[in-house]
């Protein structure tokens, strides 16, 4: 049976694992699907048609599902965003479901996404992607496996972000960053081929 805290407030509609932890003073909502091993803290905000996969960890303060940061998103669309397994979401991170109606935002797997990081709508984070405290990427991003995005950084709207690339701290992009390279300069400095990143994996 799920452990729920008497002071969540969760959606009767929501659909639960049976072994969800759900901590004090969360909100789940009435489209959120949770799966099996997956641990809200506390203090977690969960809500739109939102999936969490399995074994997921959401820290205090943190926001899935909310609407996106986009004037022109109309209320009533209904879309989506979809997260796989194995995920850590820390404190104050959030994800928007899509902005146009029956889109989506996905995250995949083994993800680690630090204080405070952003992923807005539509847009495609793969597998084992870490985002440091305060990186931020912008509506239709897609992050490749594997990328690195350091503290303080910025990927500009529909920019792409290539698998294993690195993106060093304080560094915003509005061009995309080619597979297993290191960026940092803003949109001019490819210093080096991520070669310790490319030997662990």
């Amino acid at each position: 049976m799920s452990k729920i805290h008497l002071t969540a407030v969760v959606d009767p509609q929501a659909k639960i694992a049976e072994d969800v932890e759900i901590g004090p003073f969360c909100v789940v909502g009435p489209n959120v699907e949770i799966g099996s091993g997956t641990k809200l803290i506390a203090q977690c905000y969960v809500d739109g048609y939102t999936t969490l996969g399995k074994n997921n960890t959401v820290y205090p303060t943190a926001c899935l599902g909310a609407q996106p940061q986009d004037y022109g998103f109309a209320e009533g669309t209904v879309s989506y965003l979809k997260i796989g397994d194995n995920n850590t979401f820390r404190e104050g991170f959030t994800a928007h479901v899509g902005t146009k109606e029956d889109t989506e935002t996905v995250i995949g797997n083994d993800c680690y996404f630090m204080a405070n990081s952003h992923v807005a709508h539509n847009c495609v984070v793969g597998n084992g992607v870490i985002m440091v405290n305060s990186s931020v990427v912008a509506g239709y991003v897609t992050v490749g496996d594997k990328a690195l995005l350091s503290g303080l950084t910025a990927v500009h709207q529909f920019g792409k972000v290539g698998r294993f690339a690195v993106l060093s701290g304080g560094v915003a992009i509005s061009q995309d960053l080619p597979p297993f390279m290191i960026c940092t300069e803003r949109n001019k400095a490819i210093r080096n081929i991520n070669i310790i990143g490319l030997r662990r994996n």
